[in-house]
């Protein structure tokens, strides 16, 4: 069993640690003595003007939250880190010209480092990078969603844009595939090669995580690959053995492209395996 303490303002939802997409967010863990309990504390936003506090005690057969002399019966629930990826709820479509506006809400709407880079990082030189931060390279996206093909996917969950995936050819990422990167490409699949395909970039949108997005995003990216004819897709995650934090996990997690089929074809680093799933 375990017990769940929450402090409003907080937004309740068949997730308590569920981002409230009102505003910011904390979740911690704590055990008793005997590491027979852990008790997680949330706090966020909610429109109720009053204070108040509930328990959530949960058994394999009959989660239920209490508050206020309340009861809330839910379907499904797991505390974070081991919750059921949603993924069967879970769209991804490719960012034409008309989803522009919905990459942009993944990105954050000029807040956070996603609406300073822009997907631009791996396309152009570092100095005019540095230089063309924020709406400079916004404006360069922009303009490269409008000149086509896609260059990634989009994941919706209930309608809402929830995640970004940069997926395609290597060549449309040209700084991704230098000799010195941990990226670079291997002699049997040239970056000149138009079947040969990469991701080079996640990101999930505020208040989202932790709902198996990174997941659909890279099932939809593989599907995507191969209606395009790719014959391999390569990607370069990190091999996480200890905590990280969201941003510095921008490439994907090995854990996740292994469960895909990816295999281990370099390694560069000790904790960036550059991995790949042959389509063809």
């Amino acid at each position: 069993m375990a017990l769940l303490s929450v402090q409003w303002p907080c937004r309740v939802s068949s997730s308590l640690y569920e981002p409230s997409r009102r505003g910011p967010y904390q979740t911690t863990r704590m055990a008793d003595e005997h590491g027979r309990r852990s008790t997680y504390s949330h706090s966020g936003w909610h429109p109720k003007p009053y204070p108040c506090s509930f328990f959530f005690y949960r058994t394999p057969r009959t989660p239920l939250l209490h508050c206020i002399g309340t009861t809330y019966h839910f379907d499904s629930f797991d505390l974070p880190g081991t919750m059921p990826a949603m993924r069967s709820d879970i769209q991804t479509k490719p960012l034409t010209p008309d989803r522009w506006d919905d990459v942009a809400v993944v990105f954050g709407g000029g807040r956070g480092v996603c609406s300073q880079c822009w997907c631009m990082y791996w396309r152009l030189p570092r100095k005019e990078f540095e230089q063309s931060l924020r709406e400079t390279n916004r404006k360069l996206f922009h303009e490269r969603v409008d000149a086509g093909p896609p260059p990634g996917l989009i994941a919706y969950l209930d309608g809402e844009p929830v995640g970004w995936i940069q997926v395609g050819p290597r060549s449309d990422v040209p700084n991704w595939n230098g000799p010195r990167r941990l990226t670079a490409p291997t002699p049997d699949a040239p970056a000149d090669d138009p079947g040969v395909w990469g991701i080079s970039c996640f990101a999930t949108r505020a208040g989202w995580r932790r709902h198996g997005i990174a997941t659909a995003l890279l099932e939809g990216a593989i599907e995507w690959a191969r209606k395009n004819e790719a014959r391999v897709l390569d990607a370069c995650p990190v091999d996480a053995g200890e905590k990280r934090q969201p941003i510095s996990l921008y490439h994907g997690v090995a854990s996740m492209f292994r469960r895909a089929g990816f295999r281990e074809v370099a390694r560069r680093r000790h904790d960036r395996p550059l991995m790949r799933l042959q389509l063809v």
